[in-house]
Formats: C-alpha cells, sequence, structure tokens
C-alpha cells in the first residue's frame, strides 16, 4: 500500500521539475547569414515590438552600438535591435521578438553584454530568465567592438520557444542582431513534403497534356 503514494509522489516530483525547467542557454550560435532573420516592426506585420530598430548602417555609441565582434571579425547583418531609455524608434521600453510557431532553436549575436541587460525567454510551457553572465559571457565594461553568439533551445515540457523579450529599463543599452530560429524537425519534413508533392502534381500534368 506505501507503493503508490511513493509513485504518486515521484510522478509530482517530475511533473514540478519539469515544469520549472524551460530553456536551455549557452555561449555559440549559428553564424550563416542566410539563415537570418528579417527584423521589422510589428505595426507592419513584422515581428518585433517595442525597443528600437535600427539598419546595419546605423551606428549610435552614445545610445546604442552596433552588435559587432573585433576578433574575429563578426559583422550585424541587416537590421538589429536595441532596448534602453534612449531606444524608442519602435515604441520604446523591452523589446519583444516574436517567433514563428514551432521554433525550436534560436541564436542571436549578442552586442557589448551589460549585467544590467535582462533577457527572458518564451516557450509554449513557460519562461525562462537569463543575463549574459549565465551563459558564460564575460560583462563589456563598456567595450563596444565585443559581441558574442548565444543559443536557446526549449527543455523540460517545453516544445517550442514563442519569443525573446531584451529588456535594460535603467540603462543603454541592450543590443542584439544576426537571429536565427529554426523550426521543428516535422515543419521542414511536411515542407519537404509539400514540394514533393506539387513536382508530381506538375510532372503529371505535363504528362497528360503531352498525351
Amino acid at each position: 500500500m506505501k507503493l503508490v503514494p511513493c509513485l504518486i509522489a515521484a510522478a509530482t516530483t517530475l511533473a514540478a521539475g519539469a515544469a520549472f525547467a524551460q530553456v536551455s542557454g549557452g555561449a555559440g550560435g549559428l553564424n550563416n547569414s542566410a539563415s537570418f532573420l528579417a527584423l521589422s516592426s510589428a505595426s507592419g506585420g513584422g515581428n518585433v515590438s517595442g525597443g528600437a530598430i535600427y539598419n546595419d548602417a546605423q551606428d549610435l555609441p552614445a545610445v546604442a552600438a552596433r552588435p559587432a565582434n573585433a576578433a574575429p571579425a563578426i559583422a550585424t547583418v541587416g537590421n538589429w535591435i536595441a532596448a534602453g531609455p534612449s531606444n524608442t524608434n519602435n515604441g520604446g521600453g523591452d523589446a519583444t521578438l516574436t517567433l514563428r510557431g514551432g521554433t525550436t532553436y534560436v541564436s542571436f549575436l549578442w552586442g557589448s553584454s551589460d549585467d544590467y541587460n535582462a533577457l527572458t525567454v518564451h516557450t509554449d510551457a513557460g519562461s525562462s530568465s537569463f543575463t549574459a553572465g549565465m551563459l558564460g559571457i564575460p560583462p563589456a565594461t563598456g567595450n563596444q567592438a565585443q559581441a558574442y553568439y548565444v543559443n536557446f533551445a526549449p527543455t523540460g515540457a517545453a516544445t517550442a520557444i514563442t519569443s525573446l523579450v531584451f529588456s535594460s529599463p535603467n540603462a543603454n543599452a541592450f543590443e542584439i542582431s544576426n537571429v536565427t530560429a529554426v523550426p521543428e524537425p516535422a515543419s521542414g519534413v511536411l515542407w519537404v513534403a509539400g514540394l514533393a508533392g506539387l513536382s508530381f502534381v506538375l510532372r503529371r500534368g505535363k504528362a497528360l497534356v503531352a498525351a
């Protein structure tokens, strides 16, 4: 009779553990410019709300420094996001990047990381918060030529990452760029299968016309 309460307690413990472990993160990430997300304002149908959006020709050291690393040389490609008191051209406040459904891996270039930068990663089963130090990145201490790739994946009860929130309420700034978001494998398989099916239909149509 004692076995049943023990099993219930074990199941409860496992469920609680899964509920709290939502995201794994670390240093490193994908650096393939062909895969970087296009970052644009949600007010125009894009994926970024709040904060500010700048293009890769803009560098505003007193307000927000374009993410870049000196050695090895890493440059920002396309638009980049900044959060901080002076970064308001997309609404200001926290900057939120909303991801497509089924995203199972995210990486981005974190520019000149500081201990007042706060990142929250939301999943379909909860959220986890990170600082650069938690990911093994040393503080930039004002060095705007220092940037690191970081990466995240859902874990525990979570199956997909839904959004990233970048916060730096008391000082400028939290800058990120070169975002890669990978959909779940099943989505890719279905996409390939759909293309194969379309190809078959087109070939079949041509064959019938030729006949």
